[in-house]
């Protein structure tokens, strides 16, 4: 520890802390705009200058470590004479144009101008104008209010990593851009309007749209990846207008994905808000009794057989009242997913979540890595973020089988299929000796595998190395509900052929027609294959109810509600629950049990019996590692593809990869 005095305050902090963040602890406020927690120093505002005592002049806060007794002092007249100078200089060329720019309100020029500003400036001459950069479809450039801080620079360098952004140009002719005419090609191009300081860089599907003062913000998650990052939705009435990360530590830091930031636009488009029942080959609107009364009259012509297929976007409150029809229906009811879960018949919590607490690979500290089928990129970017900084601190050796995507830290790869595994496992592979040889390596299986017995593989992987620790990292936030819930799978929708009555929830298989096969689709989003539903039952999105999920590391959290337009629509879990209720009534227990007013604990797992450890069947096992894991990244869900802005974004990635 250091002790050193700020403002003739004592202050102990630990050795290599910087002046700046020694201020932050004591409460002490010193400006800065390129300054920035997570990115590396680069000390080009030079707005954090303090004074030190002995020293001739100012110096900058951020780029100087504490010593034994300095003397600091923030507020002092050389100080306040030299923060006015920097603000002086930073706006000579900075366009007055407060009213109509998108960053006016939460604009850190602005506040840093009224309270360490002056009231005038000794500048008369014309401002210079730079030519505004295409950075892709959803973010905006007035490059002229650029004041050189370089965050995005160094966020899409050191933390997305790609290295599209620079700086060209010296003096007044020094400009930010992407070297050549590009779209920045990154997952995570969004958080560069977070941290962009001024109105430089600002988000295009918000613009011109409200104000800060304007919005109300709810806390919620973001389900479109497994992950489960925390965000802040804006709504402005019942518009959701804009989406921000929420910090978490443990999850998602302070980022978030560009399709958790921007697919909002699809919760409103394409959208069901009444149910719809077939009659003679067209939809017609009917109320959510005569809904019902339909699927009543059905249970009671043939109640043999009634099937759930659930989706990508089920809440674990679904899961848990599709298991309650289950239980208090005297019939057959089977429940499926349509994701190969065939492996998953053990302990879940054993495969799938990472035996160590948030995720963290610094707890973990893994000394060998390898990627099974994972193009964790796509799946997971910001899980890809930890691990790329992980490997890049630690020196980490990282082997992958599988097909290769965009990867961007060292690796050796090791073969595309399951061959290559099982020359791992005999001991013919150069990479077996280091498998053995590492004192705590990580296993990191992607959802390709989920066909295979997992529960076997990590039982060789073990034989090999004691201390193997072995994960599932699916795609899909709902898959980590189901298989939690012992939820069987299904691979095609033939295999229901037995069903009278199959009830389709959230985003699953394309959808068939099947003669005498009767259709209930629950769910948010219209699209063509509907055509062959029998009924529609309105449902809400995830941004629209109280519910819960599991992301892929075992995690529960919790989903708040924004405003809706779509007033006739109810929750899955309350389309479902009061079905029950319905039926019970009106079958007058032919079909149901009196056990239908018991529900289901969250937290309570289904799990089967673990199998024996028997031998791989090599015959059946295969990776299917050349399909890609995502293949569509922005359009992999049904709020996505109802998403003008992810459309664009997935052209702009379609022009890179033919490209």
């Amino acid at each position: 520890m250091v002790n050193l005095f700020i403002n003739d305050i004592q202050v102990e902090v630990p050795q290599k802390t910087t002046i700046l963040q020694a201020c932050d602890t004591v409460g002490i406020d010193i400006p800065r705009f390129c300054f920035h927690e997570r990115l590396l120093v680069a000390g080009n505002c030079r707005m954090c200058l303090v004074e030190i005592e002995k020293s001739p002049k100012p110096v900058p806060g951020c780029t100087i470590q504490v010593m034994e007794g300095m003397k600091v002092y923030t507020k002092t007249p050389l100080v306040k004479k030299a923060q006015e100078a920097v603000l002086e200089f930073l706006l000579i060329n900075h366009p007055l144009d407060c009213p109509i720019c998108d960053q006016g309100g939460e604009c850190d020029l602005q506040d840093q101008s009224l309270n360490f500003g002056s009231d005038s400036s000794r500048f008369y001459i014309k401002k210079r104008g730079v030519e505004d950069k295409n950075l892709g479809p959803i973010v905006k450039t007035v490059m002229t209010r650029c004041i050189h801080c370089t965050r995005c620079v160094r966020f899409v360098t050191e933390v997305a990593g790609v290295p599209d952004l620079g700086t060209t140009g010296r003096g007044k002719k020094t400009e930010i851009g992407t070297y050549i005419s590009k779209v920045v090609q990154t997952e995570l191009s969004g958080n560069v309007v977070d941290l962009c300081p001024v109105g430089a860089l600002t988000s295009k599907p918000y613009a011109f749209k409200a104000r800060p003062w304007e919005l109300k913000s709810t806390d919620s998650i973001d389900i479109l990846d497994s992950l489960g990052s925390n965000i802040v939705i804006n709504n402005k009435g019942n518009n959701i207008v804009r989406v921000l990360p929420r910090l978490n530590e443990n999850l998602n830091e302070e980022w978030i994905t560009d399709k958790a930031r921007y697919s909002f636009d699809g919760v409103k488009r394409q959208r069901l808000n009444s149910p719809l029942l077939k009659v003679n080959g067209s939809f017609i609107e009917v109320t959510w009794e005569d809904a019902f009364n339909e699927i009543l009259s059905l249970v009671k012509k043939n109640p043999s057989v009634i099937s759930f297929l659930l989706g990508q976007l089920n809440d674990l409150e679904t899961i848990s009242q599709v298991q309650k029809f289950q239980y208090s229906f005297k019939n057959s009811v089977n429940i499926f997913t349509e994701k190969k879960l065939d492996s998953v018949n053990s302990n879940y919590d054993s495969i799938s979540t990472f035996q160590a607490s948030n995720m963290d690979f610094d707890t973990l500290k893994p000394d060998l890595i390898l990627l099974v089928c994972s193009d964790i990129k796509s799946n997971l970017p910001l899980l890809n973020v930890k691990l790329r900084n992980y490997v890049l601190q630690t020196g980490c050796k990282v082997g992958i089988i599988g097909r290769v995507g965009e990867v961007n830290f060292p690796y050796t790869y090791l073969g595309l299929d399951e061959s290559a595994f099982f020359s791992i496992v005999e001991g013919t592979h150069y990479f077996t000796q280091d498998l053995i040889n590492s004192s705590n390596p990580l296993v990191l299986v992607g959802e390709d595998c989920l066909s295979n017995d997992l529960n076997c593989v990590q039982n060789i992987l073990s034989n090999i190395n004691s201390s193997v620790i072995f994960n599932v990292l699916n795609s899909q936030i709902a898959f980590s509900g189901l298989y939690d819930n012992g939820i069987n799978s299904v691979s095609s929708i033939n295999e229901l052929t037995s069903s009278n009555i199959l009830f389709r929830l959230g985003d699953s298989f394309n959808i068939d027609s099947k003669p005498g096969f009767f259709q209930i689709y629950i769910g948010h989003h219209g699209f063509d294959e509907l055509k062959h539903v029998d009924l529609i039952l309105p449902s809400l999105t995830f941004m629209e109810k109280d519910s819960s999920y599991m992301n892929f590391n075992g995690l529960v959290q919790k989903s708040n509600s924004v405003s809706s337009d779509f007033i006739n629509a109810r929750s899955e879990a309350d389309i479902i629950k009061n079905l029950i209720y319905f039926l019970s009534k009106e079958c007058t227990n032919d079909f149901f049990s009196g056990n239908t007013g018991s529900y289901i604990s969250l937290s309570e797992s289904h799990h089967v019996q673990d199998l024996s450890l028997n031998c791989v069947n090599t015959n059946k096992f295969n990776f299917s590692c050349t399909k890609p894991s995502v293949e569509e990244y922005y359009l992999n869900n049904v709020i996505s593809r109802s998403s003008k802005i992810m459309q664009e974004c997935q052209v702009n990635n379609v022009k890179k990869t033919n490209f």
